[in-house]
């Protein structure tokens, strides 16, 4: 029944403004042709991770749908000192809690043990439905989902190369981790409702 959208957001791309004007824009163009009843709409952005990320003013406008929690995308190439001093950092400089993308992408390029560390930290992470219902990854994945505190999403680009398969993500982890489980990593209150916890 809700709809997180999550545009990239670059910041060597544009503005966070320009960016958060183009966001509005086409927010209003969904809600012209929502059908009546139809999902609400959440708004977030992915934001791509970049050296005065803190320092960002319109910071909590980048978060998703009026929490404090922001869908982080980490570099994909082995993160720097720079970049891991900054996100055991971010919290306490900024009050906002970082949402990890996609962690499990990042599995074939990091060290195992920083990824493990920030899960053992308690920083709530997101995995996309693809990577469980690829037989390559579901193995890793579910094993990922047993410990820490996890988003499932659909990381839906378009209909055709990134459709959302969230109900064959849902339905896949109702058979291996049980109803309630799969309901928790799928649902967007169950997320809001523990905003407040800080890692």
């Amino acid at each position: 029944d809700t709809v997180v959208l999550t545009p990239h957001f670059y910041r060597e791309r544009e503005s966070a403004p320009r960016f958060l004007a183009r966001r509005q824009a086409a927010l209003a163009a969904l809600e012209e042709i929502r059908p009546p009843g139809g999902p609400a709409l959440v708004l977030g952005a992915e934001v791509a991770w970049f050296p005065s990320l803190p320092q960002e003013e319109r910071l909590e406008e980048l978060c998703l749908g009026g929490t404090r929690q922001l869908l982080l995308e980490l570099p994909f190439q082995p993160w720097t000192p720079l970049v891991l001093n900054q996100v055991y950092g971010f919290y306490g400089a900024t009050g906002v809690t970082p949402v990890f993308a996609h962690v499990e992408r990042y599995l074939s390029i990091q060290d195992r043990a920083r990824i493990d560390d920030l899960i053992s930290m308690g920083f709530p992470m997101q995995m996309n439905a693809d990577s469980l219902l690829s037989l390559r990854s579901r193995g890793k994945c579910l094993g990922l989902l047993r410990r820490g505190r996890w988003y499932v999403a659909s990381d839906c680009h378009n209909l055709t190369a990134r459709p959302p398969r969230l109900g064959q993500a849902a339905a896949l982890l109702r058979r291996r981790l049980g109803g309630e489980a799969a309901d928790r990593l799928l649902s967007w209150r169950a997320h809001t409702e523990k905003e407040a916890m800080a890692p």
